[in-house]
C-alpha cells in the first residue's frame, strides 16, 4: 500500500485493508452473525476514517477539490450501506465477495489518485 506524507491517513488505510480483509476471510469462514458485526465495524471505521480527512480538507482553506472528494466519500459511504442492508437481507455470499471485491478497486484508485493529492496538499500547508 502507498504510503501518504500524513500520518493519520496512512494509519487509516492500514485499519480500513485490515477490516477489508477481516470481513473477507469470514465471508468463507464464518456464520452471519460474526459478518454482520465485521461489516459494521467496517462501515464505522470507514465512516470514521472519511470525517478525519474530510475535516483535515476544511481546516485548509481554499482546497479546491473539497467538494468533489467529500462527494466521493458520501458516495462510497452510501454504497456501504446498501451493501450491508443487501447482506442483512439475502445472506449472498457471492454478492458481498463481489461488493468487497468492488470496494478493494475503489480503495486502490482513490489512494493513489484523491488521497494522494490531498496528502500532499495538507503536508504542504
Amino acid at each position: 500500500m502507498r504510503e501518504l506524507p500524513v500520518g493519520f491517513m496512512n494509519d487509516d488505510h492500514r485499519d480500513f485493508a485490515e477490516l477489508l480483509e477481516r470481513v473477507e476471510r469470514q465471508v468463507a469462514e464464518e456464520d452471519s452473525e460474526v459478518i454482520d458485526k465485521a461489516l459494521d465495524l467496517l462501515i464505522r471505521h470507514t465512516r470514521e476514517h472519511f470525517d478525519r480527512e474530510d475535516e483535515a480538507m476544511r481546516a485548509m482553506n481554499h482546497f479546491p477539490p473539497y467538494e468533489v472528494h467529500r462527494g466521493e466519500h458520501e458516495r462510497v459511504l452510501k454504497g456501504l450501506n446498501i451493501m450491508l442492508s443487501a447482506w442483512k437481507e439475502s445472506h449472498d455470499r457471492d454478492q458481498l465477495k463481489a461488493g468487497l471485491a468492488n470496494l478493494w478497486a475503489w480503495f486502490d484508485i482513490h489512494l493513489e489518485t484523491m488521497d494522494a493529492v490531498t496528502a500532499q496538499f495538507i503536508a504542504r500547508n
